[in-house]
């Protein structure tokens, strides 16, 4: 059993603007790594050696297995067998376990005057997936005939192309067929070449076996992995040949390391950011970014990951005192190895916190709470006629501050505060 285990270093980077307010996500996932490929030419099983949390993205390629050349010994030699059938299929979320590969058996060479056998369908399967599937090509004709290439229709997978069919014995007299090739996903299979007078025919695409010539001299080839078919015999000696074996290849596009179910922000003065993982690998941790313009980001917390784990874990962030309006957070995934794998943003709308003033009769000053704001907060005295006592300027960010009330004469008064997203006048008095 061949074990594939995830590899440390993971890469994506991801970014989603704009976002509804408190959205949830469907299930998302982290990509990783460069694309590598193992190759079955026997049956045997693929494996996610992982949690059962854990996907990978593989690409999936099946060839059925080569028909047999016929070894008919007549006046017309004997045709090749066919190529096997192509399938492929691309499991964007293939989950974790064992996957059973089958390799289908080899078409036989037809012997004293019989058709070659035909190849077995190939195929990659796991309960609960589409099975991928390509079938085999059928053997050369007892009779001189060749064997057809095996048909795309018949197999499943989301890419399918029909094997190659073998090539023709030389008539009345000559060699025998190629067995025909296979395609692959950029390419259509190439037919077996026909016999041509004495000489055998050359297989389809250098995967088929090439057919013996008439007396046997050159013999039959027997063809080649991902399918080929084999090559037939001639007229006066030498041998058919079986077809090539199948062959799977798995390539792991990107193992998916952090599989998350939820990312959303519940609105309010002070922001909660939630998100889940169903699943973590090698996660060291999160990092959780600010801005007002959702271009310009400041890191403003450290969150622990869990670092391998299939169950799945909540986490959330508080952010104090964040300012009034559209705020966007973004969210990173920090690996062990301090890649970041994932930069998500979310947004949300926090409103202004009102302006308050107390006391409402003064002795010597006044108290301000403020909305956190970016701009600066303007504030003016004036006397119930409208007379200018004083007036200032409050720095922006700052949420507090006092007023000195010298210059104003006891009294009633007027205090003016006036921000980027509020304006308000307060009645107050001065002992």
């Amino acid at each position: 059993m061949k074990k594939f285990y995830l590899p440390n270093s993971i890469l994506l980077l991801a970014k989603t603007w704009k976002l509804m307010l408190s959205l949830f996500f469907i299930p998302f996932i982290i990509y990783s790594q460069a694309p590598t490929t193992q190759t079955y030419d026997a049956s045997g099983t693929w494996t996610i050696a992982a949690g059962s949390g854990y996907h990978a993205n593989i690409l999936v390629e099946v060839w059925g297995s080569g028909g047999g050349g016929a070894g008919f010994q007549a006046a017309s030699g004997s045709g090749g067998g066919g190529g096997g059938a192509y399938s492929s299929t691309t499991y964007p979320n293939a989950g974790a376990g064992t996957y059973t590969i089958t390799i289908g058996n080899r078409g036989t060479a037809g012997e004293g005057n019989t058709a070659g056998g035909t190849g077995g369908p190939s195929s990659f399967t796991k309960t609960g997936i589409t099975q991928t599937r390509a079938v085999g090509g059928s053997g050369g004709g007892a009779t001189g005939g060749i064997g057809a290439g095996g048909l795309a229709s018949t197999g499943t997978g989301t890419i399918k192309k029909d094997g190659g069919n073998g090539g023709t014995q030389n008539t009345p007299t000559g060699g025998g067929g190629g067995g025909g090739g296979t395609a692959n996903a950029s390419s259509n299979a190439v037919v077996g070449g026909n016999a041509v007078g004495n000489a055998g025919g050359v297989g389809g695409g250098g995967i088929g076996g090439n057919g013996s010539d008439i007396n046997g001299t050159v013999d039959a080839q027997a063809g080649k992995a991902t399918g080929g078919g084999g090559g037939g015999r001639g007229t006066g000696g030498g041998n058919s040949q079986r077809g090539g074996a199948g062959r799977v290849t798995v390539t792991v596009i990107s193992f998916l390391a952090i599989q998350y179910s939820s990312f959303y922000i519940t609105p309010d003065e002070n922001p909660v950011l939630h998100w889940s993982t169903l699943s973590e690998l090698n996660n060291s941790h999160f990092t959780i970014e600010h801005s007002r313009d959702g271009i310009q980001f400041k890191e403003i917390a450290t969150v622990s990951g869990h670092g391998i784990t299939d169950k799945k874990t909540d986490y959330s962030y508080t952010h104090l005192n964040a300012n009034p309006g559209i705020n966007y957070y973004k969210l990173n995934q920090i690996d062990i190895d301090h890649t970041i794998s994932l930069a998500l943003i979310q947004s949300t709308m926090v409103k202004a916190v009102d302006i308050t003033v107390y006391p409402a009769i003064a002795i010597d000053r006044i108290n301000l709470n403020l909305p956190n704001d970016e701009s600066d907060t303007r504030w003016t005295i004036f006397n119930t006629s409208g007379l200018k006592y004083s007036e200032g300027v409050i720095r922006s960010g700052t949420v507090s501050d006092q007023l000195f009330l010298n210059g104003v004469p006891s009294g009633p008064f007027i205090l003016t505060v006036a921000s980027k997203n509020s304006m308000k006048s307060f009645k107050l008095v001065k002992m």
